[in-house]
């Protein structure tokens, strides 16, 4: 899965075109954290990678994501491949999409001290903030017994939601932003 971008005060925007993310006010930080690294899974190492990363200082960090992704970043259409349902829900099957797994902080011995992740925590219902880069725009819609796509993506970085509530059977991944919901940034 992937991670990020949330609402002010606890949140700025992101420049999503420039894919620069400004994290702020990460609650449970600590003062030990002195890094936080963007990861990716990498088909070419087969584990995950850090493909950006910037300075954990006052409380967050802002971040510029590279773009384009390197190509071992990318995944693309195969019928047996990673997730190969969503693959009929894809309008162009030569699209190409890499996705941040998460972002971990690191302390001074470079040692991992916690996942940073943006997301929005109600009685029922939940929300995870995501980034994905498409190499062109193409959309992915259509729904499993789990999940439900509705996404639009644009060549560039796209902010992701999956959002879930207890009172429903699946999860909905989406380009909209949940109208009405306050995203923050943990750490843990």
């Amino acid at each position: 899965m992937v991670f990020s971008n949330c609402n002010k005060p606890d949140w700025d925007e992101p420049e999503i075109s420039k894919g620069i993310i400004n994290a702020t006010n990460v609650i449970g930080a600590s003062n030990n954290f002195v890094t936080v690294k963007a990861l990716s899974y990498s088909l070419g190492h087969g584990s995950l990678v850090s493909i950006a990363s910037a300075e954990f200082k006052n409380g967050g960090f802002t971040m510029t994501l590279p773009s384009p992704v390197p190509d071992r970043l990318f995944f693309s259409y195969t019928p047996f491949g990673f997730d190969h349902y969503i693959y009929d829900f894809i309008s162009d099957m030569n699209a190409r999409w890499g996705v941040i797994s998460y972002f971990m902080a690191y302390d001074n011995d470079g040692d991992e001290v916690a996942e940073i992740f943006c997301c929005c925590e109600e009685d029922d219902y939940g929300a995870i903030v995501c980034y994905m880069y498409a190499d062109r725009n193409f959309t992915i819609e259509g729904e499993t017994r789990e999940y439900v796509y509705n996404c639009t993506l644009k060549k560039g970085w796209n902010t992701l939601y999956l959002i879930w509530s207890n009172s429903s059977d699946y999860e909905i991944v989406t380009t909209q932003k949940p109208m009405g919901k306050s995203f923050k940034w943990y750490a843990y």
